[in-house]
C-alpha cells in the first residue's frame, strides 16, 4: 500500500513552522470513525495495536518494558509540548495505494482512507522500515559493519537497543552508500499524529470492492467513494 516519498517533500515537512497545515493520509476502520463522531477526534487504540514480536508471538505486559506503541507515545510526549497522551493515529505524507489487488487483501472491506489537514506540531515523522527494529526489539544498526561489531561484542543491551531506535527519526538525513545498502534509501516515511479532529478531515474514501467475475460474468472497475458526512470544501 505504501509509496516512496521524495527527500525534498520530507524536508519541507520537517522544516515547516509548527502551525503549518500538513496533508496526511491514514487508513482507518469504519468503527474508528464511529467513535470519532462521539469524541470529536480520531486517536489510536492500544487494544488493536500489534503486540511486541517474540518467538512465541505473545507478550506479558511489563511496565518497565513498554510496547513499541507505548515507546512511540513516550517520544511524542517528549517532543510535543501540547501532547494529549493518546496513542497516535498512524498516517503518511503521501497517499497510499488503493488498487483493488492491494486494498482488498491488506486493508479489508471495513477499512477506509482518511485524508486530513493537520498542523505540523502534532505530527512526528519516522522511517517506516527502521520502525521494525522497535517492533521486533532489535538493535537498529546504521550499517552491516556496525551490526557485526555489536554481534561480536555479545549483542546490544536493552539500553543500547532503545538508544539506537532514536535513529528512526533521522528522516531528513542523507544516507551513505553503505547505509543505503543496509537500511534502504529511507523513502518510506510514516507520520504519527496526535489526534485528528473531525474538523480537520477533508475526505474519507471508501474502496468499493469489485464483484467476483464468476458471480457477474464481468470485471467491475473499483472506484473511490467519498463518505459525504465527512466531506468538506477545502
Amino acid at each position: 500500500m505504501l509509496k516512496p516519498i521524495t527527500r525534498s517533500r520530507v524536508l519541507a515537512a520537517l522544516r515547516a513552522e509548527p502551525g503549518t497545515p500538513i496533508r496526511i493520509w491514514s487508513v482507518q476502520h469504519r468503527d474508528a470513525l464511529s467513535v470519532a463522531r462521539q469524541t470529536g477526534w480520531l486517536s489510536g487504540n492500544h487494544r488493536f495495536a500489534f503486540a511486541r514480536h517474540t518467538d512465541a508471538m505473545a507478550q506479558v505486559e511489563d511496565p518497565g518494558h513498554p510496547s513499541p506503541y507505548d515507546w512511540m507515545r513516550e517520544r511524542m510526549a517528549e517532543l510535543m509540548p501540547t501532547f494529549s497522551g493518546d496513542y497516535p493515529v498512524w498516517g503518511w505524507l503521501k497517499r497510499p495505494s488503493t488498487r483493488p489487488s492491494i486494498w482488498g487483501e491488506a486493508a479489508g472491506e471495513a477499512t477506509v482512507l482518511v485524508s486530513a489537514i493537520v498542523p505540523r506540531h502534532r505530527i512526528l515523522l519516522s522511517d517506516f522500515d527502521d520502525w521494525h527494529a522497535v517492533l521486533n526489539d532489535w538493535f537498529l544498526s546504521r550499517t552491516e559493519a556496525e551490526d557485526n561489531e555489536v554481534e561480536a561484542a555479545g549483542g546490544a543491551t536493552p539500553a543500547q537497543r532503545r538508544e539506537s531506535w532514536l535513529r528512526i527519526f533521522e528522516t531528513g538525513s542523507r544516507r551513505s552508500a553503505e547505509e543505503m545498502q543496509w537500511r534502504g534509501p529511507g523513502l518510506f516515511v510514516q507520520a504519527c499524529i496526535d489526534r485528528v479532529h473531525l474538523s480537520e478531515i477533508v475526505h474519507v474514501y471508501e474502496q468499493v470492492q469489485p464483484s467476483r467475475s464468476h458471480e457477474r460474468g464481468v470485471n467491475s472497475p473499483t472506484t473511490d467513494c467519498i463518505c459525504a458526512e465527512f466531506e468538506r470544501i477545502e
